[in-house]
């Protein structure tokens, strides 16, 4: 725990004042302590193109920040998924081995039936998700979005782009936008673009980005999926993915 620092100003009349700053002795490991809390979210309005940011929810129409981490995750409902379900039937937070669990249905996700084109009309019964951990500006801890595969074209150009850069996709400031799309169903949905901002170069910002993958890389990847990171409380069982 850090100490607190006592800042020393003065008054109009030259009078020494002293101010305590509660930051300075800030411990995140301590406000947690015993709880078990879940990374803030990064949701998609998908009729309306937009982002839905954070615990109060902003409305966003862009993101704008550092991708500190991401990872694959699958997610399989025996029945049609509802809105208000807190998880999926069967889940991987790696996308090759089903968690453990009373609905596990199979021992692996690569070779699962419903994990192959056709078991869902033209899709896959066993949805392919991509987790991003996202940092923006004046957050201290990142904040997740879940692309659904639609997506997931985008992403691997963007990676592609990065790589001919010689850049790691955690020291790159990143702009993901939302773009209109309509399934062969005509059923209206959301795609994300990426677009690269700009490298990271601040020697601090970096470290804290480094840190950040280090210290919260068990956080990041081995939260429980749930329902709201394929549909939205917006969205209805009509989901184009």
């Amino acid at each position: 725990m850090k100490e607190s620092k006592i800042e020393k100003i003065s008054d109009e009349k030259g009078k020494e004042l002293a101010v305590f700053n509660p930051m300075d002795s800030f411990s995140a490991e301590e406000n947690l302590e015993g709880t078990n809390p879940r990374l803030p979210k990064i949701s998609i309005v998908h009729q309306g193109q937009m982002f839905k940011v954070g615990i109060d929810e902003k409305k966003e129409s862009e993101i704008v920040g550092v991708i500190v981490d991401t990872s694959r995750v699958n997610a399989y409902w025996k029945e049609d998924y509802s809105v208000g379900a807190s998880a999926p039937d069967c889940s991987s937070r790696n996308a090759i081995k089903p968690d453990d669990g009373e609905n596990q249905q199979a021992d692996s996700c690569l070779s699962y039936p419903m994990n192959q084109f056709g078991s869902d009309g033209r899709g896959k019964a066993c949805k392919n998700l991509r987790r991003l951990h996202i940092l923006l500006p004046d957050e201290f801890l990142p904040l997740r979005l879940t692309m659904t595969s639609s997506s997931l074209r985008a992403w691997d150009d963007y990676m592609m782009m990065l790589t001919q850069k010689q850049l790691n996709y955690w020291y790159a400031r990143t702009k993901i936008t939302l773009e209109a799309a309509k399934n062969k169903d005509g059923i209206e949905f959301s795609k994300m673009k990426f677009e690269f901002i700009e490298p990271v170069t601040n020697a601090k910002e970096a470290a804290n980005i480094m840190d950040m993958r280090k210290r919260m890389v068990d956080q990041m990847r081995n939260e429980e999926v749930e329902t709201e990171e394929y549909v939205s409380k917006e969205e209805t069982k009509d989901e184009p993915f």
